[in-house]
Order: structure tokens, then sequence, then C-alpha cells
């Protein structure tokens, strides 16, 4: 087993760790014998180095496991406005409060070459491309002055169709769409 020091000098010079390293830097540092610099100090050394794909799955699994599990399938339904007691709930502690989402759809500056099929538009602050969309996005198609979108959304339970334009802010509780004056507020 290697101490907190040698594990940031192994990540700082690059080297890939063992599962069980990570698991026990960050299980140490959840239980306070990993001190704060030392985390610290890791943490810019993968910030600089990297993590291999064996090192992330690793601390995804540390990360998985380091708390309680809780069922959460009755947030779906009442997120949805479907559940109306709290029956399916196993105890007074699996009770949670929902906190009110901003579940509003975006839409900022589009760009799309003519001829292309490549195009770029910002949606709720995030640059999207066609190689990289967020997981609600069913189906979309970019023109110059709008775009179509087919957005599922899991509160709803159901997918939304919409076309919009640049600076349009759709949002999914009212299913109001409107211009945004207010700079993305």
């Amino acid at each position: 087993m290697m101490t907190p020091a040698q594990v940031v000098r192994r990540k700082r010079e690059g080297e890939e760790l063992a599962p069980s390293d990570i698991r026990a830097f960050f299980q140490g540092y959840a239980h306070g014998a990993v001190e704060e610099y030392q985390m610290s100090a890791f943490l810019m050394a993968v910030y600089f180095r990297g993590m291999s794909a064996t090192e992330l799955a690793a601390l995804v699994e540390v990360m998985l496991d380091s708390g309680a599990v809780a069922e959460l399938s009755a947030l779906r339904e009442a997120a949805a406005g479907q559940r109306t007691s709290t029956a399916g709930l196993q105890s007074e502690t699996d009770k949670v409060d929902l906190i009110p989402i901003d579940r509003k759809i975006r839409l900022g500056g589009v760009f799309k070459r003519d001829d292309s099929d490549f195009w770029i538009l910002w949606m709720n602050g995030h640059k999207l491309h066609p190689g990289y969309l967020f997981p609600e996005i069913q189906k979309i198609k970019v023109e110059k002055e709008e775009v179509y979108l087919e957005w599922y959304d899991i509160g709803l339970n159901d997918v939304i169709k919409l076309t919009m334009r640049p600076n349009q802010v759709y949002d999914i509780v009212t299913g109001i769409l409107y211009n945004d004056t207010a700079g993305g507020r």
C-alpha cells in the first residue's frame, strides 16, 4: 500500500495508478487520513497528466461506493406531477424535498456553413455540434436562422418538438416560447 505522498508523486510523474491505490487514496481522504494539500496536489497532477480509462473507472467506482444508495424512482413521478402521496417510499428517511429546477431550453447563437452539414450552436450555455449533443436531444436539424428540435424531457416523460430561433427560450414547465431579452438570465 502506497502512502498519499507516493500516490501524488507517481501521478505527478505520469505513472498509471492501480485501482487499489486510487481506492485507498480517496477512501483515506474521505476518512481524514489524506490531507487537503495532498488531495490538491493529486488533483493538480491529474489536471496536467490526465487519467487513464482504468484510473477513471476506479475513481468512478470509488465515488459510487462512497455514500448511501437512494431509491429515486418516486422523484420522476413527482417531477412530472404524478405523485400525490408518499406511498411507495420505504420510510421517513426516504422522503426527498424536490428542488425547483430551471427547466428551460435556451438557444443562443447558431452558425451553419453553406452547403454543409457542419454547424455549431450554443444551448443552455454549452457549445454543441454534430459530434457533441445533449442526451435529451432526440433529433435536431440546424438551418441558418432556426433549429428544429426534438427534446426528451424526463419530467414530462415525453418528447417536445419545437422550432427555435437564436436567442429564444422555451420554458418546459409552461410550454411558452419567448425571446430572451434578459441575456440568458
